[in-house]
């Protein structure tokens, strides 16, 4: 007796895929040749992150939700704590819940940009650099961005100062926004298959180690079902960067993400102070700031009120300063421009936000209530 079901429908395999054959010069990391890369580059120091993003790695839950999937993979891995539920009473980061900068239909159609990416995760209360692969980005600052990536803070601190006095002209140290300040910073690559041999267009997947004696990067491809990960030759990926995104007409390029103690607790403050402490969806970090009172404005109706009125007004000003005047420092040689503020909003971009998450959480909660009231037994059973 066969142990498939009669009634399932019949779908012809033909025109189905189980996995891709990745083709060369990449090498799959769990290859013989892939293992010996990876104790190369771990004897080199360079895989520092690799073992946070190995215990969140994911599939992305859609055919196109590749930059959703690494972000909520990379969030996962720096510990960010979304403030709201996945499941039963677990909060945790997954491609459905990152709703606030681009509708999730539209994403599951056309997949996202990369500025809307890094708004993404600026909503969750993360640093997001955007480095573009223009004319102005070199392989050297690529290979620069992936070091901050794989090393700990203290060797690229250390290699800083060798540099500086006469050291190797090779390494790879930090000298573009956020250096030294001591956080984790991981990378999410943009960058065309194609020019790796591979079938599809445009990606994301995070970085998630280097080896500097073969100049390969591994790239921990969220498109499990379709490629494992596997080590590029780092000048192939920055080509792969250099190719033009069409629905954005910006070359591709990476994200450095990192956790922001700065933004996420201004964000916690302005929850408090507007009272969506206790709300189902992420914070609204991103949303305008909410305007002072007018001065003809009657007054409040109680003390209380008018204290509460002064808070959010403060709040949402500090905040509004925050999101739109962070710049690199001075004299920084970092690719991100001197006239756009490193978290990159425009004043367009925050009122559409505002909009689509209040409509995103009006959605959020019907889905939230509706899925807690179904798992609810077991919520119980999984507490520990």
């Amino acid at each position: 007796m066969s142990c498939a079901s009669t009634s399932a429908p019949k779908v012809d395999l033909s025109k189905t895929f189980h996995r891709r054959e990745l083709p060369a010069p990449s090498v799959q990391f769990s290859s013989d040749e892939g293992r010996v890369i990876f104790g190369q580059a771990l004897a080199e120091g360079n895989m520092h992150n690799y073992f946070s993003l190995a215990e969140t790695f994911q599939t992305q839950g859609a055919p196109a939700y590749c930059g959703l999937g690494s972000l909520s993979m990379v969030l996962n891995a720096l510990l960010v704590d979304p403030k709201r539920v996945w499941q039963g009473v677990w909060r945790w980061f997954e491609d459905g819940m990152l709703d606030c900068c681009e509708d999730l239909e539209v994403v599951k159609q056309r997949g996202i940009v990369m500025s809307k990416l890094a708004c993404l995760g600026r909503c969750q209360g993360a640093t997001v650099e955007e480095h573009y692969a223009d004319e102005g980005f070199t392989e050297a600052a690529f290979r620069r961005l992936v070091h901050r990536a794989t090393r700990a803070q203290g060797q690229e601190q250390q290699e800083q100062q060798e540099g500086e006095t006469g050291g190797n002209t090779n390494t790879n140290t930090n000298s573009g926004a956020g250096a030294g300040s001591g956080e984790t910073q991981m990378m999410i690559a943009s960058y065309d298959r194609k020019t790796l041999g591979q079938t599809g267009s445009g990606h994301f997947s995070p970085v998630g180690g280097y080896c500097a004696a073969r100049d390969m990067v591994l790239i921990m491809d969220v498109a499990r079902f379709k490629l494992p990960a596997h080590w590029a030759p780092l000048p192939l990926l920055f080509q792969a960067l250099r190719k033009g995104d069409p629905d954005s007409g910006k070359p591709r390029g990476c994200l450095m993400v990192s956790t922001s103690t700065e933004l996420e607790l201004c964000c916690a403050e302005y929850c408090r102070a507007s009272g969506a402490a206790s709300s189902s969806s992420s914070p609204p970090c991103c949303a305008p700031a909410p305007a002072a009172p007018a001065p003809a404005a009657p007054a409040p109706a109680s003390t209380a009120a008018a204290s509460t009125a002064a808070a959010e007004a403060d709040v949402g000003a500090n905040l509004q300063a925050y999101l739109y005047t962070q710049r690199p420092p001075a004299g920084s040689s970092s690719s991100i421009r001197a006239d756009v503020p490193l978290l990159t909003m425009t004043k367009l971009e925050a009122a559409n936000i505002g909009t689509k998450r209040k409509r995103a959480s009006q959605q959020g909660r019907k889905r939230i209530a509706k899925r807690n009231a179904t798992k609810k037994t077991l919520a119980n059973q999984e507490i520990e």
